[in-house]
């Protein structure tokens, strides 16, 4: 415990993402979901007197302060690292992604599409360190059903919340009056394998004649050289594909592009909620997408495949022959959808204070017995080497940043022992 204002007080650390939101300065991706999320935990959180917070980045343990830390509130990257470093009495963690194993099961998906192992980066769930969540106290999943319940699948006493960030409820912007589908928005905040961008390129490559009919508008960050070719090659040999890059959601010329989309797609492979949707629909825009973006139903005529063929040019060339009627009561539709089930989940700041006024679980999470991925039922063959090389890195990378933190610390208590014996000495 530490004193405050006279209070007895007990110290809460916050690891999220100083990129996406720092409670001392703006910073550009303040707007986005992660962004909201982070920023929603550290508000509510700071409203609780008992409390003193601490917000630090996830990504940047060189930042963490050593400190007897009460309550541990984090996102699985990091989280066996900062469980050691932190040593905290209780720990929640807040769940952006699906279960660390369902996700691997992804990437070792990712030989058989022919995308190589190094195209796959941290964001994919590559080194998500699993083990780390027995444990726990709690889980705050921001997502859907999906996300929850692969988390249910493999853990047991799973005291798991499902929660959303409720910056888009309110009255939907004026439906769109959609005369000639046209324009094609595809937006991710980073281009790459869990958004399902090679299913777009697939698409776009074998129907491509076909589609010429659609301008198809990208906004995002490629993440690294093989998503960033990909991109050059649809915009080299498609002259209806346009890259416009990252573009600030907070900004008019955003804004002005929202306006000037007919349509949006959200191919995603695996993702909690994707805040880029839920925008599109709160803008007007009529949103095709997956099960795994986060919505817990998808309107059958709205619905991409999860798997395989996205059946593209098939769900377009049905949208643009809609009555424009039709395209208004859909979007109306699926602005309903998205209002009910955010109504009916708690904002996850909110959600979190609840938890912490009722009482964390003492009944910490543990993984089931049949969760390894040697019994997993939706096993790959290619999921070994994705596992072999996980494991390798990541202890790899914890050791290093075990090395990292400690050694400064012993060098300190060294350099303090033998001013001490000099001046013992000296006496």
């Amino acid at each position: 415990m530490i004193t405050k204002l006279g209070k007895s007080t007990k110290t809460c650390v916050i690891l999220y993402s100083r990129r996406h939101f720092n409670p001392v300065a703006p910073t550009s991706l303040e707007n986005s979901s992660a962004g909201q999320i982070a920023r929603s935990l550290y508000e509510e959180l700071s409203k609780m007197e008992e409390y003193e917070v601490h917000y630090f980045d996830a990504f940047d343990h060189s930042e963490w302060k050593k400190m007897k830390v009460d309550l541990l509130v984090s996102l699985i990257d990091n989280l066996d690292l900062a469980r050691w470093f932190f040593k905290p009495a209780e720990t929640v963690v807040i769940a952006v992604n699906q279960h660390p194993l369902e996700r691997l099961r992804l990437c070792g998906l990712a030989p058989k599409l022919g995308i190589p192992i190094s195209a796959l980066s941290a964001s994919d769930g590559i080194f998500q360190p699993y083990k780390a969540l027995s444990g726990v106290n709690e889980i705050l999943c921001v997502g859907n059903d999906k996300t929850a319940n692969s988390f249910r699948y493999f853990l047991k006493n799973c005291n798991i919340t499902e929660t959303f960030y409720s910056t888009y409820l309110g009255e939907q912007q004026s439906p769109k009056q959609v005369i000639r589908i046209e324009n094609i928005l595809i937006l991710m905040s980073s281009i790459g394998y869990r958004k399902g961008f090679d299913r777009i390129y697939d698409s776009l490559t074998k129907d491509g004649d076909k589609l010429s009919q659609y301008k198809f508008h990208i906004i995002g960050q490629p993440e690294g050289p093989y998503w960033k070719d990909k991109v050059d090659a649809l915009t080299e040999n498609y002259s209806n594909v346009h890259f416009h890059g990252w573009v600030s959601n907070n900004t008019d010329y955003f804004n002005s592009l929202l306006n000037q989309m007919d349509v949006s797609l959200f191919p995603t492979r695996e993702e909690g909620l994707v805040g880029s949707l839920l925008e599109c629909i709160h803008s007007g825009v009529l949103s095709l997408h997956t099960s795994n973006s986060g919505l817990n139903n998808s309107l059958d005529e709205l619905k991409l495949n999860d798997d395989g063929d996205l059946n593209l040019l098939q769900k377009l060339s049905h949208i643009s022959g809609l009555d424009p009627q039709r395209i208004i009561s859909l979007q109306i539709e699926q602005f309903t959808q998205m209002q009910t089930q955010m109504s009916n989940s708690p904002n996850i700041g909110l959600a979190l204070r609840e938890l912490i006024t009722s009482g964390l679980s003492k009944q910490r999470i543990q993984p089931r017995k049949k969760s390894s991925f040697l019994t997993y039922s939706k096993f790959s063959i290619s999921f070994f080497p994705i596992i072999s090389k996980r494991v390798n890195l990541t202890y790899m990378r914890v050791l290093k940043a075990k090395v990292s933190i400690t050694f400064p610390i012993f060098y300190q208590a060294l350099k303090k022992l033998r001013n001490f014996m000099k001046f013992d000495a000296s006496s």
